[in-house]
């Protein structure tokens, strides 16, 4: 972990494995990726991964690319005076081009929070600050001087994917008028490219309170540009999904339905909503409780008998607010968290594995929980449950990455689910205890997110 230096600013990184990345070696990095997926994505990235989105599209990768905030390619000129601050506590120190530099709260508050209160900027700044590589920054301010710099985007492609830029005016570490001049970069290109402007927004406006607009806003050019981009291409594909009967389960068998897959729906019983889905056709129901050791197998039957598992989705788990404190959850408890929220994931895991790796493909994703970076002491034991299906899934990645699986996971705060709002939900359960108002625990834990606010 870094030290604090002087006047406050973190020391630079040791040596490590990313200190020397490029922004060529991070493109070729996930050129490859993009190279083994069964078809073309859609690429999104902010800031750096703004430049990389435009670099990976214009060498005919990807349906469609979003660059939010890019940072500048070869031949933009404006250099204002914030973006020249935003920039130096990596470019203030030529040593720094072989480092990794990690920002004060200070330097992340001028650079990212600089549109938010000072409260929610230091609380993204604790979250989401990590060290990064600084050379990107230099291959970046030196782009048009160099002949073949890496910042260089093949501008002039005509059959590249559509590409959206999208813009803070409030943004100090890539203004708006660099963004601005990026896309009168494509004027050449008959390629659909086109800009949107966000009235007040800074560098943060992916991970602030404000996200989900920025994201709104993606999802209606994606449907509206006139490509198959958000064609998910999962037509024939044989897809489970544990705890698929309400909330977050639910939405993802519905999706996954909606695009073609057929999807096993695993769950102790149907809801309504549940079954309506499989009386629409997609959608085979399987009553299975996860918390048997040998209740996957059931699941992986269902799914050979058409063919096999192309997607598996771990979403079954349960957590339960510990209320008089980790001296008073027994041993029982700590088994029945660690069983839903871990071993769930690991059986069925396990079970279906061998089908993809005969396959060569498949995607493994796990609905984690903020939790697993943010423990909180309400939820301890399922906390640590998250903790480690997240370490899981990263170890098992490494492993079976190479082989064609993808494994991953996703990460979310409060979620406007039965989980939190239920009869039986955190907030009625913490509000029974305490002679509160369940609506305003519901209210306080979405004030608490980062995002100010429970996703639907």
């Amino acid at each position: 972990m870094a030290g604090r230096g002087r006047h406050g600013h973190r020391e630079p990184q040791a040596p490590s494995l990313v200190a020397d990345l490029g922004i060529g070696e991070i493109t070729d990095h996930y050129a490859e990726i993009v190279r083994g997926l069964p078809a073309p994505p859609v690429i999104i990235g902010h800031s750096f991964g703004g430049l990389i989105t435009e670099k990976l599209l214009g060498q005919g990768y990807g349906a469609a690319g979003v660059a939010i905030d890019p940072a500048q390619i070869k031949g933009v000129l404006p250099l204002p005076l914030a973006q020249l601050r935003s920039g130096l506590p990596a470019l203030g120190n030529p040593a720094n081009l072989h480092r990794t530099v990690e920002l004060t709260e200070q330097e992340f508050r001028f650079g990212f929070g600089n549109a938010l209160t000072e409260e929610e900027s230091a609380q993204l700044f604790e979250t989401c600050a990590i060290p990064s590589p600084a050379r990107p920054l230099f291959q970046a301010a030196a782009a048009n001087f160099v002949l073949h710099s890496q910042a260089a985007v093949d501008t002039d492609n005509q059959t590249r994917g559509p590409l959206l830029l999208i813009s803070g005016t409030a943004d100090h570490t890539v203004p708006d008028v660099v963004t601005r001049s990026t896309f009168k970069q494509y004027r050449d290109s008959m390629a659909i490219t086109h800009i949107k402007k966000f009235e007040g927004r800074g560098h943060s406006l992916t991970i602030d309170n404000g996200w989900q607009d920025v994201a709104n806003v993606v999802l209606d050019w994606l449907k509206n540009c006139g490509s198959d981009a958000m064609k998910l291409d999962l037509d024939g594909r044989i897809a489970i999904v544990t705890g698929a009967s309400r909330g977050i389960g639910l939405a993802i068998t519905r999706t996954l339905a909606a695009e073609g897959a057929h999807v096993i729906a695993g769950a102790r019983r149907p809801t309504d909503a549940l079954t309506a889905l499989t009386d629409a056709g997609g959608v085979e129901f399987v009553a299975v409780d996860l918390a048997a050791a040998g209740a996957p197998e059931k699941l992986l039957a269902v799914a050979l008998a058409h063919g096999g598992v192309d997607v598996l989705v771990n979403n079954v788990g349960a957590a339960t607010p510990r209320l008089n404190g980790f001296l008073t959850v027994t041993d029982e408890q700590w088994l029945t968290a660690l069983t839903l929220n871990l071993m769930a994931a690991v059986r069925t895991t396990r079970a279906v594995l061998p089908t993809m790796l005969a396959a060569g493909h498949g995607s493994i994703v796990s609905t984690g929980s903020v939790n697993a970076f943010l423990p909180d002491p309400t939820v301890i034991d399922y906390s640590a449950a998250k903790a480690a299906l997240t370490n899981l899934s990263k170890a098992l990645s490494k492993e079976v990455g190479p082989k064609g699986i993808r494994v991953n996971t996703v990460s979310p705060g409060p979620v406007e689910t039965d989980l939190w709002l239920g009869v039986d939900g955190v907030a009625a359960t913490i509000a029974e205890a305490t002679g509160a108002d369940p609506a305003a625990i519901a209210s306080r834990a979405a004030a608490d997110s980062v995002t100010g606010r429970f996703t639907r």
